[in-house]
């Protein structure tokens, strides 16, 4: 660009050579905003951004003067306040090292006259070229800040995108995509929070499939995992919203059925989730269905605390398997 203006001795107030200087500006912000969008790096997009940045003030402290006399001088300062803008404190330190170490070496060079670009314009022009470069200068730094915000709202998403990814991870299980056990307790200790305070009833129910184990071990673990993940899916369009379904491991799942009025109620419900856990697959032309047995503990009528209505629940559910009952309340264990 420099070459240019000297080639045709274009002096710095013609429209050519602030069409340049802008020109060459916002071919700096497309080119690093294009990386940033490739690598989704955005501090190689940042780094080239104040490189540049470098250049073109360094380029015009030569141009105008020198160092110790060019106009532009001061906006050496740009250079760590960009670094800081858009990478922090430690990358604006460096920035502000390399300014200063370049701003030492600009000055000893200026001092041997080893810099000949000072004599390319008269001081007219020298503080012509200073206005035009320093309203370049700042056109980049706004446009640096615009980047900047553009990166921070970039960055936030996907900041957002994986923490909620994360979270989800840490919640749900991994086969099935439905609740965990931790996320199993967390919802139970709120249900009955909750329902203590509605003076409403709570049901937990302890599901367990029937001869799960020989499945596995006749056709593989890849078909239990298809039943399984089926029988989660089937559990969970069964159940209201109100209501979790959750995997404890294994070949166990647990529900939470939030608003039960009576016995009745969590009956009727748990009628609907053994029909529901009835689900088939094919294996190799062989259909392979599942069943299973439940155990159901209710709130407050059995335990007031959830660690109480687990116990019950899978106390009820391994003698509903033991006397080969669909599903067993825990109060019928006295009967």
């Amino acid at each position: 660009m420099i070459s240019i203006f000297a080639f045709f001795n274009l002096p710095p107030r013609s429209l050519l050579a602030a069409t340049l200087l802008d020109g060459a500006a916002l071919l700096i912000y497309i080119s690093a905003y294009v990386i940033f969008r490739i690598t989704h790096n955005h501090r190689i997009a940042a780094n080239i951004i104040i490189f540049f940045l470098v250049v073109i003030v360094f380029v015009g402290i030569t141009i105008t003067g020198g160092f110790v006399k060019s106009p532009i001088s001061q906006l050496v300062i740009l250079i760590p306040l960009n670094g800081y803008l858009l990478l922090g404190r430690r990358d604006g330190w460096r920035w502000m090292l390399i300014a200063i170490v370049t701003c030492v070496c600009f000055y000893v060079l200026t001092l041997h006259n080893m810099i000949f670009f000072v004599e390319w314009l008269d001081p007219d022009q020298q503080t012509l070229m200073g206005i035009t470069l320093r309203f370049v200068t700042l056109v980049m730094v706004g446009g640096t800040l615009v980047i900047y915000e553009h990166i921070t709202e970039s960055l936030n998403r996907r900041l957002s995108t994986e923490r909620n990814k994360f979270a989800h991870q840490a919640s749900h299980d991994e086969l099935t995509q439905i609740p965990n056990r931790m996320e199993f307790s967390h919802r139970l200790d709120a249900g009955i929070i909750d329902c203590e305070q509605r003076e409403e009833k709570l049901a937990v129910l302890y599901i367990d499939l029937n001869d799960f184990k020989p499945i596995n071990d006749q056709y593989g673990h890849h078909t239990g995992d298809q039943l399984l993940q089926a029988v989660g899916k089937s559990l969970s369009s069964t159940v209201r919203r109100s209501d979790t379904v959750a995997r404890l491991g294994g070949d166990e799942f647990a529900i939470i059925l939030t608003g039960i009025r009576n016995i009745d109620d969590a009956t009727s419900i748990a009628k609907k989730l053994a029909q529901a856990v009835l689900v088939s697959i094919e294996v190799d032309g062989i259909t392979i269905t599942a069943n299973a047995s439940i155990g159901i503990a209710l709130y407050p009528d059995d335990a007031k605390d959830s660690e109480t209505l687990c116990k019950l629940a899978d106390r009820a559910m391994y003698q509903a398997k033991s006397d080969q009952r669909t599903f067993l309340f825990h109060q019928q264990l006295a009967l």
